[in-house]
């Protein structure tokens, strides 16, 4: 994944969370522009994570995009995604075509 992101985004500066409580933790602190939010982290779950950032962030002008990776894409897996504020989700496996075209979409580029 992170050398797909370098391919697509080169001078992007990704940053690595090595489970849901860091991934947290770092959007708190460095307020990335976008977020690819494992579902299956420990700590917290990629729906836990989303939930506290989104909490977070009511009541502010602040939305970080937040895209699920998971290979789990059957319609309860996404709606549950969505009812946890997340944007999209890209899935797994990852291609590069499908990654290119959500940054793209995300981010403006």
């Amino acid at each position: 994944m992170q050398a797909m992101i370098a391919e697509v985004l080169p001078d992007s500066e990704l940053v690595v969370a090595e489970n849901g409580k860091i991934a947290v933790e770092k959007w708190e602190t460095l307020n990335p522009d976008i977020i690819l939010m494992d579902m299956n982290m420990p700590e917290l779950n990629g729906i836990e994570a989303t939930k506290f950032i989104r909490e977070k962030e009511s009541g502010s002008d602040s939305h970080t995009p937040i895209l699920a990776l998971t290979a789990a894409t059957d319609s309860d897996e996404v709606n549950s995604y969505k009812e946890a504020g997340m944007d999209d989700f890209i899935a797994k496996p990852v291609l590069l075509d499908d990654l290119n075209e959500k940054l793209k979409t995300y981010l403006s580029i």
